[in-house]
């Protein structure tokens, strides 16, 4: 029995995700565009023009920079409301699931909202004129140097709900005998929390940074929603250039060899971090 689950499994894996990964790895070395019957063979072409390519190394940029401060952010953010929510009553309950309201929408109904919120005439702008702070009232998705900050804020504010569970699980992981001891020889708070607590958090630290950090890799759906890829393609992500390159200029050849590199970078990335943490584990 447990043959044909492993054999059904393997053809399920090979079919869905190996299979049109070899695809794409051929596509990638040919010229292949929807609107043709023909695609040619072009060897290394699209590889060579894609190191050369600015505007995807402007969207990789654009990427790196999204993915440090969302998960930087993301994860300070849901530390600090773990440690606050850590409770048992009724009242923290409560707490904790309208923090992770926003993990449980979609990116594209959490980007809407934020539209009426960040547009030009929107909440945010029109309550600071109403308060007198018309001076602080920004174009916050149409100006070059505000748009990608605004992008990581919103992704920010939808994964903290995430963090905050995983690093709730953590914390209540931690023996209350080790706590209790800490306490009769008169630790404080931060004291407990720095050297007992998050030591043995290092698990959920892992799990928390490396899932953050590939959901801002491959973002998308905020980017499309909230603005486009605008002003003037500022706040494009690597995979909003691939789609634009596949699915607009119908350069499918082309998408699929960014898509490839794209894996390989992320794969990488991921699991470079997921080294790091793991090693932190091991010395904590």
């Amino acid at each position: 029995m447990l043959e044909v689950a492993a054999s059904g499994g393997l053809l399920l894996f090979t079919t869905f995700v190996l299979t049109p990964l070899a695809i794409s790895f051929y596509v990638g070395f040919t010229d292949q565009n929807p609107l043709l019957n023909d695609a040619n063979f072009v060897g290394l072409d699209n590889y060579r023009e894609l190191f050369g390519d600015e505007s995807l190394h402007r969207a990789l940029i654009n990427t790196a920079k999204l993915t440090i401060a969302v998960t930087i952010g993301a994860n300070l953010g849901g530390l600090a409301l773990a440690v606050l929510l850590d409770g048992t009553s009724r009242y923290y309950r409560v707490l904790r699931t309208l923090v992770f309201i926003p993990q449980v929408l979609s990116a594209v109904v959490v980007s809407f909202i934020f539209v009426t919120i960040l547009s030009n005439r929107g909440i945010l702008n029109s309550v600071l004129e109403s308060i007198g702070l018309e001076s602080l009232a920004e174009p916050w998705m149409g100006k070059p140097g505000l748009a990608l900050w605004s992008i990581a804020s919103v992704v920010t504010w939808q994964m903290i709900g995430f963090t905050t569970v995983v690093y709730l699980a953590a914390l209540q992981s931690v023996p209350d005998d080790l706590l209790d001891a800490a306490r009769i020889d008169g630790a404080g708070a931060w004291k407990r929390f720095s050297k007992i607590s998050f030591p043995l958090m290092g698990q959920g630290v892992t799990i928390a940074v490396t899932i953050v950090l590939i959901t801002t890799l491959r973002l998308y759906d905020h980017v499309a929603v909230l603005t486009g890829g605008g002003p003037g393609f500022r706040t494009e992500t690597a995979v909003f250039y691939l789609l634009r390159m596949g699915f607009t200029n119908n350069r499918t050849g082309y998408a699929s060899s960014i898509a490839f590199v794209l894996l390989l970078i992320i794969g990488s990335v991921s699991a470079i971090v997921i080294s790091l943490m793991r090693r932190r584990e091991v010395q904590l």
